[in-house]
């Protein structure tokens, strides 16, 4: 759809298009992606008065990010980018070309091109050709399959009080913030925009769950280093092994029936003192950071295929593609820097659990990222965990990328000290 949107914009408003590329708004938009939230708060000043109301879309490509409400409609979508495009103008033209093109595909492209007789000229290439070169992507469409479909790790909710509503309800405080712990799509009218917020089975892990119970939440927002935040994710605060052996050698009973009569008994109990769904749930204050960058997952989806980079293991979905958790070394909370694919890793569910919780060691982390050699094909990521030797395997590219996010990282928080 973009593409669709900068090829009119050039046949139709030729100057215009001009002055939009070279003060770098065309730039801007074509690297702008989408987040989804359940709902959105705009606030802003009118006459001296702050005056907040809600939408269901708003745009700030200066900024390279578009929020949309996941019920939002075309029509709605298509006016927010238009009055980003149009120096908050209206463009009735421009707005109903826009609304038509949401959501097309590669071959809507090539078909709109050919019945038009238009052709993408070679600024619009370079425009998303540096977009590309930004992700090493050549397709982006291809990335599409690989959304969303398993866990990213990291979503840093941070709980900060007490139960507002035990009846169930919104939380009034979580106005224009991201709730479905989801991370950006890059294509406006994607697949993932059409269906909305999709609903889990109960038996899928959530990714929120499981970063929640990884951090340990506290409300200190004194900056952390990156050389910190490695070192505090690869060397692990381990407690003494409580392992007393008291453990039974069988699960055996020596009367089964009298067993089942009191298991059931304790379930009848259960039932009876059960309470309704509606009142098992509670609505919290929450801090939320920012969702990942889809990006990052994609490039490792196509870096790794979805094997871990520990152990080369996966196992396929339900939906047909391969599992993997996109785990991030030090936090996103850290800088958001750290929101990228030379800080993110491809694990399976074992050893993201092990990174998360198991006794993680890597005194010499520090000195194994400065010691990157660019040239080399590969790289290894030494570590233990509980005593035992593993490695964290990194293609060439992945190997570069980490190096160039840990100097450039370092170098400016040192400067900023």
């Amino acid at each position: 759809a973009k593409t669709l949107i900068l090829v009119w914009l050039r046949e139709k408003h030729s100057e215009r298009f001009q002055i939009m590329l070279d003060n770098g708004l065309l730039s801007d938009f074509v690297r702008t992606a989408e987040y989804r939230s359940d709902k959105l708060i705009i606030s802003y000043e009118l006459d001296g008065r702050v005056v907040e109301a809600s939408s269901d879309a708003f745009m700030d490509i200066s900024n390279g990010r578009a929020y949309y409400v996941a019920t939002a409609c075309k029509p709605a979508i298509a006016a927010e980018i238009c009055r980003a495009l149009s120096d908050n103008e209206h463009d009735e033209d421009l707005e109903s070309w826009i609304k038509g093109v949401l959501g097309s595909t590669e071959a809507d492209l090539q078909a709109e091109l050919k019945q038009k007789n238009w052709e993408i000229a070679e600024e619009i290439l370079q425009l998303f050709g540096e977009e590309q070169d930004s992700i090493d992507s050549t397709d982006e469409n291809s990335s599409e399959d690989t959304k969303g479909d398993a866990l990213d790790d990291d979503s840093d909710i941070d709980e900060l009080g007490d139960d507002l509503n035990t009846n169930g309800g919104n939380d009034p405080d979580e106005k224009g913030k991201r709730t479905d712990g989801k991370g950006r799509s890059d294509g406006y009218g994607s697949e993932s925009h059409k269906r909305g917020k999709s609903r889990k089975r109960p038996s899928e892990p959530d990714a929120d769950d499981a970063d929640e119970v990884g951090d340990d939440v506290d409300d200190d927002d004194s900056e952390e280093s990156i050389e910190d935040a490695f070192g505090k994710a690869l060397n692990s605060d381990d407690k003494p092994k409580q392992d007393d052996g008291d453990y039974e050698d069988s699960g055996k009973t020596h009367n089964s029936d009298s067993r089942y009569d009191q298991e059931f008994n304790k379930a009848a109990d259960r039932n009876k003192r059960s309470r309704k769904q509606t009142e098992r749930f509670r609505i919290l204050r929450r801090r939320i950071l920012d969702g990942p960058d889809s990006q990052v997952r994609e490039m490792l989806y196509r870096w790794y295929a979805g094997k871990c980079q520990i152990c080369g293991s996966t196992f396929y979905q339900s939906n047909g593609k391969p599992f993997f958790v996109s785990h991030y070394l030090a936090s996103r909370k850290v800088s958001d820097t750290a929101d990228t694919v030379g800080n993110a890793i491809c694990l399976c569910a074992n050893h993201f659990a092990q990174m998360l919780h198991g006794r993680v060691k890597s005194p010499d982390v520090l000195e194994q990222l400065s010691s990157i050699d660019p040239s080399c094909e590969s790289f290894d990521l030494n570590l233990t965990f509980d005593g035992v030797p593993h490695a964290i395997r990194y293609n060439q590219k992945h190997a570069i990328a980490l190096k160039a996010f840990y100097e450039s990282a370092k170098e400016s928080y040192n400067s900023s000290v």
